[in-house]
C-alpha cells in the first residue's frame, strides 16, 4: 500500500510560506486570538487581517480545517451510535437520522415544499433504525 504524505493531501496549505501555515494551524487547532497568532509568528495583525482576505489563504484554511476534523470522523461516528442506545427517545431518534443523513439516505431530491413524498431506501432505513431503537429498550 502506497504511503499518502501530507504535502499530498494538502497541496494548497503547501504552497504558502512557512508564517502562514503556522498562522493557519494556529487559527484550526488553537484557541488564540489574531493578535495572539501574530506575536507567536513574528507578524503583525493587519497582516494577517490581509491573509485573510486573499483567496489562496482562504482556501488553504479550508483545506487545511477539513483535513483537520477529518481526524475527528472516527471518534464522532462511534459516538453517534453509542446515542443509539441513549435513554432519550429523541436522542436516539436524532442520532439515527444523523446517521442515515450522512449515509446518504435522504429525501428524494424530486420533492419539494412540504411534500412528504420519500424515496424507498430513506423510508426502509428509517424503519429499521426505528425498529433497532425499540429493540435496544
Amino acid at each position: 500500500m502506497e504511503k499518502v504524505n501530507k504535502n499530498q493531501l494538502l497541496p494548497l496549505f503547501d504552497k504558502l510560506n512557512n508564517k502562514q501555515k503556522k498562522c493557519i494551524l494556529l487559527m484550526a487547532e488553537g484557541d488564540f486570538t489574531q493578535a495572539e497568532i501574530a506575536s507567536q509568528i513574528d507578524v503583525s495583525p493587519e497582516t494577517i487581517s490581509r491573509w485573510k482576505k486573499q483567496k489562496n489563504f482562504i482556501s488553504a484554511l479550508d483545506e487545511y480545517t477539513r483535513y483537520y476534523l477529518h481526524s475527528f470522523a472516527l471518534d464522532a461516528t462511534r459516538t453517534l451510535k453509542k446515542l443509539l442506545k441513549a435513554r432519550s427517545e429523541m436522542v436516539r431518534l436524532q442520532a439515527a437520522k444523523d446517521i442515515l443523513d450522512r449515509a446518504g439516505y435522504t429525501p428524494d431530491a424530486n420533492t419539494s415544499g412540504n411534500s412528504e413524498v420519500l424515496d424507498d431506501g430513506f423510508i426502509d432505513a428509517i424503519d429499521n433504525a426505528i425498529e433497532e431503537v425499540w429493540e435496544n429498550e
